[in-house]
């Protein structure tokens, strides 16, 4: 596989997200996760909602392994990078981690991703060439154009 294309994004956790612990409630972490992936694709490859919406199939993540390795508090800058670490012509595993600024890992998550044809309803194949732009956007930055 070519080296894919690494999504970075920043946040930090805000007070009704903490436990009573004072730390990022698990429920949120999926949603950064997730929410990261979303800004990974409209600002790496101009997939924003819209485009995402007029799609004729969707991403379907049929499973996710969450790994907490250290607690995130409130205010505390994090990054999230995602890539896709695997794919074949009906699945991807989309590999992501959690770090703070001094580069300690906070956690790890796994996404194992399908395509689903949005009429049938049905799994299908990723489109021809359509994860290739998971990994020509890194030949495309390198290149400057």
């Amino acid at each position: 596989m070519q080296t894919p294309l690494k999504f970075v994004s920043s946040h930090r956790a805000t007070f009704h997200q903490l436990d009573p612990y004072g730390h990022l409630n698990t429920l949120f972490y999926l949603e950064y996760f997730l929410t990261h992936s979303l800004i990974g694709m409209r600002e790496a490859l101009d997939l924003d909602m819209r485009a995402i919406a007029e799609l004729p199939f969707a991403f379907i993540n049929r499973k996710v392994d969450l790994e907490f390795l250290l607690p995130v508090t409130a205010d505390r800058l994090f990054h999230i990078s995602s890539w896709i670490s695997h794919y074949n012509d009906f699945t991807c595993r989309v590999e992501c981690e959690m770090a703070d600024d001094e580069g300690r890992l906070l956690s790890r998550c796994k996404f194992y991703t399908v395509c689903v044809d949005k009429e049938t309803q049905k799994l299908t194949r990723w489109p021809k060439g359509f994860m290739l732009r998971f990994l020509e956007a890194v030949e495309r930055e390198a290149s400057g154009r």
